[in-house]
């Protein structure tokens, strides 16, 4: 039989070649693959990558036999290994020398659109007065200023503050105002001279230890710089951020949390801001309404049902229709999200609605022995038990829709009319009266379901996460 060819395998991740170890030449694009999707798992971004069965038992094999590491699983761990070492740390020498002056060039190339849209998004939120014209704003870990832009271009006046050099160098080469400082430090700057306050993609660093300093002070350091500087001056301090994927609720809730304790009206938010089933987080956090008793700060607005999770517990993320509804009612700078998003929105939280309502209709026909439709008479008894159930909280949402509707499930485009629409949205926000519409709901039966009921949340729908 003729000898199995073997080369040295290296693999360049991280910014260094990887040796994998001498393996056969035919398991080389499979190997290349599966480090491609360990990474992509290892930092929880980028499309899954999956090898059959039998592709990825050879590459464990290889690995084994004489490769580097003892099978896949010890290449998972080695991944995600050389990810936590290349991180940069969240100190100011961590910081300069991760950003120097090529990964500064590199960054602002790849990133300024995506980089102008969170900017935006940042700035319909902090509810700024005739939409930020004329508006002084402090931009936090601006880095090169991708942000900064398209707030000049809409008419605001930015100041960014970052800690690397390097990025500050590209910054000023483009012409923006720019301080060199640390976010978790006190702010060189005077008490309430700005009119509003955005961050985007830097938030994340407050919620890591730095310097002999615990994440929270840090964070808290940051939140209190922020009201002191901004001051309540007409616009809400916006924070978009991009938490670790192994401890996103985590990191949120350490941001919320700081701003709480500086004393600032906050809320959590998730939005689809690319309008993509990718979801990004901000933070809301603006100078509580004087008129408030004591000047104290509203509790969080709590979670969305649709986009994310913790829906319907105080801290929860919530989208920016609740964040919107919110901020008015408790009398503070409301976010005035555009049109075009707005309706991406209300499309998104209909659509979720019908898949939970239909859910919940079929399954529970098929509990009861009814084919309410072709699907639902197709359903197989095996194939319902294997359906995880819903959650408490699902089951709970999806009760509520369907007295909204009116005990009988609605088209697709009928959840996309006022005023029906404006009711579905309130029972995914968990605010709904749960008043009956104005058909008459006499006589219909409310869906009773066991626990063989399909999940339609974590992951079916764009909306959902």
């Amino acid at each position: 039989m003729p000898q199995t060819k073997r080369k040295p395998l290296c693999v360049d991740l991280y910014g260094q070649l990887r040796a994998l170890g001498e393996l056969p030449t035919a398991v080389h694009t499979d190997a290349r693959t599966l480090v491609t999707a360990l990474a992509r798992e290892a930092s929880g971004r980028g499309r899954p990558i999956t090898l059959s069965e039998d592709r990825l038992d050879a590459v464990d094999a290889a690995l084994r036999a004489a490769g580097a590491f003892d099978g896949v699983g010890a290449l998972r761990t080695a991944v995600a290994g050389w990810r936590r070492q290349t991180r940069m740390k969240a100190d100011a020498d961590g910081i300069n020398a991760y950003y120097d002056a090529e990964r500064s060039d590199a960054y602002t190339a790849r990133l300024a659109g995506p980089q102008a849209a969170l900017a935006g998004r940042c700035l319909e939120l902090a509810g700024l007065p005739d939409g930020g014209r004329g508006s002084l704003l402090l931009d936090v870990g601006c880095g090169s200023c991708l942000s900064s832009a398209p707030l000049a271009a809409a008419g605001s006046v930015p100041v960014g503050l970052d800690l690397a050099r390097e990025m500050l160098l590209v910054a000023r080469r483009s012409g923006a105002e720019v301080v060199h400082a640390d976010m978790s430090r006190p702010l060189p700057f005077r008490s309430g001279v700005f009119d509003g306050a955005v961050s985007v993609s830097a938030a994340q660093f407050l919620c890591e230890d730095a310097a002999g300093e615990a994440a929270p002070e840090r964070a808290r350091r940051c939140l209190s710089e922020t009201r002191r500087v901004v001051g309540g001056r007409g616009g809400a301090a916006v924070f978009q951020f991009h938490p670790p994927p192994e401890a996103a609720q985590a990191a949120a809730s350490l941001l919320l949390a700081a701003a709480r304790h500086a004393g600032l009206a906050a809320a959590l938010a998730v939005d689809q801001t690319h309008h993509t089933a990718a979801v990004r987080w901000y933070l809301y956090a603006a100078e509580p309404p004087a008129a408030a008793p004591h000047a104290s700060a509203p509790p969080p607005p709590g979670g969305c049902y649709a986009c994310a999770p913790g829906a319907g517990s105080e801290g929860g993320a919530c989208c920016v229709l609740r964040l919107a509804r919110w901020a008015e009612r408790h009398g503070l700078p409301a976010p005035q999200p555009a049109e075009e998003h707005v309706a991406f929105l209300e499309r998104e939280h209909a659509r979720y609605a019908h898949k939970l309502l239909r859910a919940w209709r079929r399954l529970s026909d098929a509990s009861h022995g009814r084919a309410a439709s072709p699907t639902a008479a197709q359903q197989q008894p095996g194939a319902l038990a294997a359906l995880p159930p819903l959650s408490a909280d699902e089951r709970e949402c999806a009760e509520r829709l369907w007295r909204v509707v009116g005990g009988a499930l609605p088209r697709a485009e009928d959840l996309k009319a006022p005023p029906l629409l404006e009711r579905v949205i309130d029972a995914l926000h968990g605010t709904a009266a749960s008043e009956p519409p104005a058909v008459s709901t006499q006589g219909a039966e409310m869906p009773r379901v066991g626990p063989n009921i399909i999940r339609v949340c974590s992951g079916s729908t764009k909306a959902c996460r």
